[in-house]
């Protein structure tokens, strides 16, 4: 059984996987590697393309890029193959299942959404360098599903001439490990807590498990390289919807500021912000909603990142939008006003999750979400973005028509 030699002398084994080769999916697969997209190591191209979920960054001539899991089985480029999918993300011939780590890495990736990945970078030579931007991230990212797989170790003499890394170098130098260790708890702890076998279908990713034979033979000798597969979109349940929220364009508007002051029973607006949301909001209980409204154009107007725009941006279309606390005030605006609001809508945090202390990949009403902002207040560097994503994507995807 393979151990996965992660953390210096720290090894943990994978779970095996029970299961037949003849109960897998098959079909003739042509891989390839494109110039750019690779440094011997890197991305491979499939075609046809299977599965789904895929980002525009992730289709390229008409097939999909993906990664090998295995780093000592071989495969000939370009070449057809015999393909075997494992929707559980079994690979054989030994017959492990892939880790959390490089399935959530994976789904990520195969997205367009992984943090860091110069995606338009392949054509892009870097001053002093040889590789493109794109090739210098997959040779990175490959050596990162290695590791997960038990197949690479940092801080141990690497007979791999490729490595631009030195014998005693912190493995969560490595930007996707780090990625890795923070979603799944943080630190050496979190990379540990990666290593367990994903679940079936978990961040609907599996493998697709080449072979010289049909039907297979699971040896050296007939045995290509695995290789990493999505399954579908993962599973993201948003119904934010055009007229639940605005932009923060909006708010600092005269018609956003007009709003917020034409809001009944003033200070019910503060009150409701500080009652709510302390932490970020006390200062305002019992001011008049000409406060309110200044604030708003005081975090709309710092330089640079405008976090706590996005977020009281996100509470102001929860108030409006709750006929109980606003009355109809803001339907000639354009929003959607109900009992509950939008503060009741559903939005998924996608891979940000755990940076506020929630579950990834799962949704969250809204204000469950001011909740968790003002839980985390005052903000680190990591919430602050964290939160200036999430209640961008919130505000966006909600914005009045």
């Amino acid at each position: 059984m393979k151990a996965h030699k992660v953390l210096g002398g720290i090894a943990l084994a994978s779970a095996l996987f029970v299961g037949t080769a003849g109960a897998l999916a098959q079909q003739v697969v042509n891989v390839t590697q494109i110039p750019g997209y690779h440094a011997e190591s890197g991305e491979f191209n499939v075609t046809p393309i299977i599965g789904s979920g895929y980002g525009a960054d992730a289709i390229v001539n008409n097939g999909f890029e993906s990664f090998c899991i295995s780093r000592n089985v071989g495969i000939i480029l370009p070449g057809s193959y015999f393909s075997f999918l494992s929707p559980d993300g079994l690979f054989l011939p030994d017959g492990l299942t892939i880790t959390k780590g490089t399935a959530w890495l994976y789904s990520l990736f195969a997205a367009g959404t992984l943090p860091g990945y110069r995606y338009a970078g392949a054509g892009i030579i870097d001053p002093g360098h040889v590789l493109s931007q794109r090739a210098e991230n997959a040779f990175d990212l490959q050596l990162a599903f290695w590791t997960l797989e038990g197949d690479y170790s940092y801080g141990f003499p690497d007979p791999d001439p490729l490595s631009n890394y030195s014998l005693t170098q912190d493995i969560l130098r490595n930007p996707y490990l780090a990625q890795v260790a923070a979603n799944f708890g943080g630190g050496p702890g979190g990379l540990l807590a990666a290593l367990a076998p994903n679940s079936v279908g978990g961040y609907n990713v599996g493998v697709l498990n080449l072979n010289l034979l049909n039907p297979p033979v699971w040896d050296l000798l007939n045995t290509v390289q695995p290789i990493l597969v999505m399954l579908s979109s993962p599973v993201r349940t948003n119904n934010v919807g055009p007229g639940d929220t605005a932009t923060i364009g909006f708010w600092h508007n005269k018609n956003g500021q007009a709003l917020i002051n034409a809001m009944p029973n003033s200070p019910a607006l503060g009150n409701w912000l500080a009652g709510n949301f302390p932490c970020l909001y006390g200062n305002l209980a019992g001011k008049a909603n000409s406060v309110v409204a200044a604030q708003f154009m005081t975090y709309f107007n710092v330089k640079g990142q405008k976090t706590y725009a996005q977020v009281l941006g996100g509470a102001l279309a929860c108030y409006v939008t709750d006929s109980t606390l606003a009355g109809n005030a803001a339907v000639k605006y354009g929003f959607n006003v109900s009992v509950g609001g939008t503060g009741a809508k559903l939005y998924n945090v996608g891979s940000l999750g755990t940076v506020l202390g929630l579950s990834n990949n799962t949704s969250y009403t809204v204000l469950q979400l001011l909740q968790a902002a003002n839980q985390n207040c005052p903000f680190n560097a990591n919430v602050f973005n964290a939160l200036n994503t999430i209640f961008d994507g919130i505000n966006e995807s909600g914005d009045i028509l």
